[in-house]
């Protein structure tokens, strides 16, 4: 047992040397939104602002609802393949009357339009809805309703901030990164965020810059990447056109993804530093295409741990890093 440890230490080492990606370290890029809107709490569905110079959330002095929608374009932004590392939202308040109050932001299940529809003033109370505005009733006036009035939107919160005035920001989470992810492997899923101000309270609604309005007060969604690339000399077996393992080190759930040249049976082990198999996340035949399997390093000890893809007599490597 001692001497397979020590060989497969030495093999670890050799992957670490030759089969692991090298990644370009800490890419940033900043993303300004593709489109934006808010929804304004009407039954009739009778109001937008897509084109306005502002966005608001929270509840009016009114008593009434408003919400924010933001898309950003992850794949004309970011290479495809590539790891996002952090992801967090940057904006602006340019006008509150409340104090500090939480907002949350959520994954949009739809896709929704802008429109043309400009408020005009200080915006507030919204404008009439032109073609294709998302309204709180349409997703896309006035033909394509929500399935629930005021949006359709997963539940759980991928990240929230305090929110007083000027810059705000909504910090990295592991859930806001694995969206982000998920909108660059998979763009057409991608239909952006809602933010969801206090909407128990009168008068807590707070005004941000949109994509419209002065670029120091736009949204922007700020996101840090790594492109797994071969190590020189070294390449991926003919049925694998890519493989990387993320976000690394891992604290949560790491996704090992890969993608297929053909059908065909696939084997994915992971194994710590003493060769002992932790966990087998795919075994079985697999079409051609993206593909993504999900560890849960919680239930691990802490350490390195070596992932290898098998198929056909022929297998790749990368390494993972448990905090």
């Amino acid at each position: 047992m001692k001497e397979f440890a020590t060989n497969f230490t030495f093999i670890l080492v050799v992957a670490l040397m030759v089969v692991t990606p090298l990644y370009a370290q800490g890419t940033e890029v900043e993303i300004f939104p593709s489109k934006d809107n808010t929804l304004y709490e009407s039954a009739s569905g009778a109001l937008s602002n897509g084109a306005g110079q502002y966005l608001f959330f929270g509840l009016t002095n009114g008593s009434l609802i408003r919400r924010a929608l933001l898309a950003f374009d992850l794949a004309g932004n970011v290479p495809a393949g590539a790891a996002i590392e952090t992801a967090l939202l940057r904006v602006t308040v340019t006008r509150t009357i409340s104090g500090s109050q939480t907002a949350t932001a959520h994954r949009i299940e739809r896709d929704w339009g802008e429109g043309t529809t400009n408020a005009g003033g200080e915006e507030g109370a919204g404008a009439a809805s032109t073609a294709n505005s998302a309204t709180w009733v349409h997703a896309f006036f006035d033909g394509q309703n929500w399935d629930s009035p005021g949006g359709d939107y997963e539940p759980g919160t991928l990240t929230s901030a305090q929110v007083t005035n000027g810059a705000v920001e909504f910090p990295s989470t592991t859930a806001f990164v694995a969206v982000v992810q998920s909108w660059l492997d998979t763009p057409g899923d991608n239909f952006g965020l809602i933010l969801i101000g206090n909407e128990s309270t009168s008068a807590s609604a707070k005004r941000i810059g949109s994509r419209e309005g002065s670029e120091a007060n736009r949204p922007r969604l700020v996101v840090t990447y790594s492109v797994p690339t071969s190590a020189e000399g070294v390449e991926l077996p003919s049925f694998l056109t890519s493989m990387s393992a993320y976000p690394n080190p891992a604290s949560g759930v790491a996704r090992i993804a890969f993608d297929l040249s053909d059908s065909r049976d696939v084997r994915v082990d992971v194994m710590d530093v003493t060769g002992r198999l932790v966990a087998t996340p795919v075994a079985g035949f697999l079409p051609a295409g993206r593909h993504d399997a999900h560890i849960d390093t919680r239930t691990v000890t802490p350490g390195l741990y070596l992932v290898r893809l098998l198929s056909g007599g022929q297998s790749a490597s990368r390494t993972i890093v448990v905090q």
